[in-house]
């Protein structure tokens, strides 16, 4: 629901709006394993395999699981404009503007999910609302015929975080008809979201190596090779005691979060290069810092010494003790766990991340009218990636630069040219990325160069290529107040590219025909 008004007064233009809005969730299936009942009915010998068992058992062995979710926002806002005073380029422009607003977010997942009782699968527990409030102040101000300056600075308060005052001013300068030049630099500003500050989590099963256990599990599996056939059954028994281990992790929101803010500094030019073609070309850097993330089950395994709250252990199990025990004698020296196994691990929201970017974006736009013959559009969208780094708290440095591995190709670009006449539209889109090194960064070893030849895998097959993806969708609008289309995503179907590592997608992207319409009353 929304309602404004919007009127003049004292050379002012004003409008102003209420709104609320809000949605629910509900969502349940089944389909997961309940990790009690599924073990015990096969222990039991309450499931036989091979029959047709009571549906009475199945439900509790796959019971019903899901989640309930609801959100609602309400706001007033108000904006008013007035010209202040008459410069050469024409009249000075001052927009003042305020806004308040209260949300509320509420996404639960059923108790059997929190209990950790479903087998690999998440659950979440967030329940929050806060107010939010901003103010703004911008002042446009043609200096000259050729010379356009825009200066602004907004309040934002959002929650208990403090008040944070945001600055940005842009110019741009008419050099001729076809070429301008403009410029920005600015302040960014995230508040923490409702999910990272308000009350309860999230929870799932994860996995890794034990670093206090792994290498101990290791030399147990080596002795208990050396043993006759029940010992090496219980080698890989031995190894999963310490690596590749299962375990429940837990993030929990904090209220104690400051907002992401970020630095931004943008250069470029426009180019009118004809009548109907236009070229666009923007340098940017962007440093964001106080960024929101989580350390990862495997960065608190790794310091657990510095902070031993975030690792919950058990005890050693009678099932160490015998293995060790056995292990020591096949090998003729002590082996065994020191300490007892991960059982969970505790996580939460922080400020802990800092990252530094810059590229180029290139945006080119053509259109032919080709009389009778319709309308062809083209425009051509790239993002060259110059540079992206994260800040490593183990080193307290920033890291190398990221571009042109695994997750960073250094250019993606989009290629689109779509052809109208009357009620008919086709068109033909490529997405396009530039190759890509296997490794994720330069200390991914595993996947370098050498580490892929020490795997026997190529050089060639230690890279991805550069990939290509056509999609071709079209629509019809000749119906009265009906439009249908069609999309065909990955028209020639190409499949994804393979990466020979370990855990590397499959290649499964197919060719999918989506036909759609839509009915306006």
């Amino acid at each position: 629901m929304v309602a404004g008004l919007m009127g003049k007064a004292g050379g002012w233009e004003w409008d102003a709006a209420f709104g609320s809005m809000g949605g629910r969730a509900h969502q349940r299936q089944q389909f997961y394993r309940d990790r009690y009942a599924y073990y015990g009915a096969i222990v039991s010998g309450e499931y036989e395999f091979g029959q047709s068992n009571p549906r009475a058992l199945l439900d509790k062995m796959f019971p019903m699981m899901g989640s309930d979710g609801k959100s609602t926002e309400s706001w007033l806002d108000f904006k008013a404009s007035k010209e202040l005073f008459t410069l050469e380029g024409g009249p000075a422009t001052l927009v003042l503007g305020a806004d308040v607003r209260h949300e509320s977010f509420l996404h639960k997942s059923m108790d059997n999910i929190l209990q950790a009782r479903i087998v690999q699968f998440n659950g979440v527990s967030i329940d929050g609302s806060r107010n939010v409030s901003a103010a703004f102040a911008e002042l446009n101000a043609p200096i000259t015929k050729k010379l356009e300056a825009d200066f602004a600075l907004r309040a934002d308060k959002s929650g208990p975080t403090d008040l944070e005052i945001i600055p940005k001013a842009n110019a741009s300068y008419l050099v001729n008809n076809q070429l301008k030049l403009r410029g920005t630099l600015s302040r960014g500003y995230r508040a923490p979201s409702l999910p990272e500050t308000g009350n309860g989590g999230a929870s799932w099963f994860t996995g890794g190596d034990d670093p206090k256990r792994c290498a101990m599990a290791n030399k147990m599996y080596d002795a208990l090779m050396l043993g006759d056939a029940t010992d090496r059954s219980n080698a890989l028994t031995a190894y999963y005691l310490g690596c590749e281990v299962g375990f429940p992790s837990t993030v929990t929101p904090n209220t104690k979060l400051e907002p992401e803010r970020s630095k931004i500094l943008s250069l470029g030019f426009v180019w009118q290069v004809g009548r109907d073609t236009s070229l666009t070309l923007d340098y940017w850097k962007v440093a964001r810092s106080n960024e929101i993330d989580v350390r990862g089950s495997d960065y608190i395994l790794a310091h657990e010494d510095t902070n031993p709250s975030l690792v919950v252990r058990g005890a050693i199990t009678p099932q160490d003790i015998e293995l060790g025990k056995r292990a020591s004698e096949l090998s003729g020296e002590k082996l065994g766990f020191a300490i007892g196994p991960v059982q969970g691990v505790r996580d939460q929201y922080s400020n802990i991340t800092q990252t530094k970017v810059a590229g180029v974006d290139l945006k080119l736009q053509s259109a032919w009218n080709l009389g009778e013959y319709g309308r062809l559009n083209t425009s051509l969208d790239s993002t060259v990636r110059l540079d992206f780094r994260w800040f490593e708290s183990d080193t307290q440095e920033f890291s190398a630069n990221y571009v042109g591995y695994r997750y960073y190709p250094k250019v993606v670009s989009n290629i689109n040219a779509s052809w109208s006449k009357n009620a008919w539209n086709i068109g033909l889109r490529a997405n396009l990325q530039s190759q890509r090194k296997l490794a994720w960064g330069a200390r991914d070893t595993d996947n370098s160069i050498e580490g892929c030849a020490a795997r026997k895998v190529s050089a060639d097959q230690c890279r991805l290529a550069s990939d290509a993806v056509f999609n071709l969708y079209g629509s019809y609008s000749g119906f009265a107040q009906t439009r249908i289309g069609f999309n065909v995503f990955n028209l020639f179907n190409r499949p994804t590219q393979m990466e020979y590592r370990a855990g590397g997608p499959l290649p499964i992207r197919g060719r999918t025909l989506k036909l759609w319409a839509d009915y306006r009353f």
